[in-house]
């Protein structure tokens, strides 16, 4: 095994764990390792469709990464501006306690601006807010896991 070899699956476990990550590119992590190993093999494995069909998968966890928040906000019935502003929060809150931070970030600002917009109803703010957290751990669940197929998949080519 070569070090660019052990430098690709460095990589692509690097996608894995930096999937996990708000703000580490787990998905370009994932692709660099697939193209880097691609590369090695004088651009034979993985073969076009393999190669065509990872890299589909990586811009699918790029894609959806971008939109994630909002797809969650709006499964919760959380409007746009609600989301974006407790996405902004959430960001700030993690900048300064970490995934707490997060956390409580989100969902106590799409509470209270929920807790305006449906004029005091409380029960279905609360729902919105949770909705909204639940969604983004969610999605970062199946980050974790198509980033894994990914290596997965390269590891089996691999061997």
């Amino acid at each position: 095994m070569t070090l660019v070899t052990v430098l690709a699956f460095v990589l692509l476990v690097g996608g894995v764990v930096g999937s996990l990550l708000p703000r580490v590119p787990g998905a370009v992590l994932s692709l660099a390792g697939v193209y880097l190993y691609w590369w090695e093999t004088g651009f034979t494995e993985p073969d076009t469709v393999t190669l065509g069909l990872l890299t589909a998968v990586c811009l699918l966890v790029l894609v959806g990464r971008v939109f994630e928040t909002l797809i969650a906000a709006r499964v919760g019935g959380v409007s746009t501006v609600t989301a974006t502003v407790g996405g902004f929060v959430g960001l700030l809150g993690f900048t300064l306690l970490g995934t707490t931070g997060l956390v409580l970030g989100t969902v106590t600002t799409v509470f209270v601006l929920e807790l305006v917009r449906r004029r005091g109803d409380a029960t279905r703010s609360l729902v919105a807010a949770l909705a909204v957290v639940f969604g983004t751990f969610a999605s970062r669940f199946v980050r974790v896991l198509l980033t894994g197929l990914v290596l997965g998949v390269m590891l089996f080519i691999a061997l």
